[in-house]
């Protein structure tokens, strides 16, 4: 394999190859220099030789830039998401999937993508917005896509007191009344459950006297 030319951007983090077919291939800096190759702007070091294999790495490097680049994009204008959900973002846009593994696993080691965080942020919101109890936050975030064990670390790392937040549930529900019927006790108690809340969460809830 001859390479014709060699590009570096204005930065510095991308390289521009031209084969002998005349294809170009963008990679990142960290990338270029895997390949051991020296990089040179001087007309007379060209045609570079390098060894055949060397065609296949260069489509795979500039596959991945572009998934990388790709997933930035997606994540700047539609918010976080969870990596499964992006490896299904990837699989749509005809990335391959050792390609969109790759690119994932890069922007993990960078930060731009952190389930644990996500999933912090997102308990947060659910637990001050809508007042929903561990489990259906649980099966919230589980749906989207997110890692069980990274909803544990979530959880852990989040201060919330749930009791407290089965209170203020229990006495919307019930207008700040008590119920004294039976079946409409159950019927809330039903409905706390469905919002996440576990039963002594709720016999406690509805213990607690109410105060604005």
């Amino acid at each position: 394999m001859l390479i014709l030319k060699i590009y570096r951007s204005e930065g510095g983090n991308e390289y521009t190859v031209v084969d002998d077919t005349r294809t170009k291939y963008t990679v990142s800096a960290g990338d270029f220099k895997r390949f051991g190759l020296a990089f040179s702007d001087k007309d007379d070091d060209y045609p570079m030789e390098c060894p055949d294999e060397f065609r296949e790495h260069f489509a795979e490097s500039s596959e991945k830039l572009r998934c990388v680049k790709y997933l930035q994009w997606y994540i700047t204008s539609y918010g976080e998401k969870s990596k499964k959900r992006l490896m299904e973002k990837c699989r749509e846009n005809d990335y391959s999937e050792a390609c969109a593994e790759d690119a994932i696993d890069l922007l993990c080691e960078f930060s731009v993508i952190n389930e644990v965080y996500a999933c912090e942020r997102r308990i947060s919101a659910y637990a001050r917005e809508k007042l929903y109890g561990k489990y259906r936050i649980k099966q919230e975030l589980m749906m989207k896509g997110y890692e069980k064990s990274s909803i544990e670390e979530a959880f852990e790392n989040c201060d919330i007191d749930f009791y407290e937040n089965a209170v203020l549930m229990y006495h919307k529900l019930t207008k700040n009344g008590v119920p004294s019927d039976f079946r409409e006790k159950k019927k809330i108690a039903d409905k706390m459950v469905r919002y996440g809340y576990s039963y002594d969460e709720v016999k406690y809830a509805s213990s607690v006297e109410y105060e604005e």
